[in-house]
């Protein structure tokens, strides 16, 4: 997925969801924006601190 999280009022929520119908093994891949703490909106997210899991 590209770019839709900032969309998503729960990305907990939404990222569980996804995580639950992986196939076993499966990746998630995710690209979004990074964190801005300089951005405040209600409707939007200010982006994602990167981490990676293998």
């Amino acid at each position: 997925m590209s770019f839709v999280l900032l969309h998503i009022p729960d990305t907990d929520k939404i990222l569980q969801e996804l995580f639950d119908i992986l196939n076993n093994g499966g990746k998630l891949i995710i690209v979004d924006f990074d964190k801005n703490d300089k951005i405040h909106h209600p409707k939007v997210h200010n982006g994602f601190s990167q981490f990676f899991n293998s």
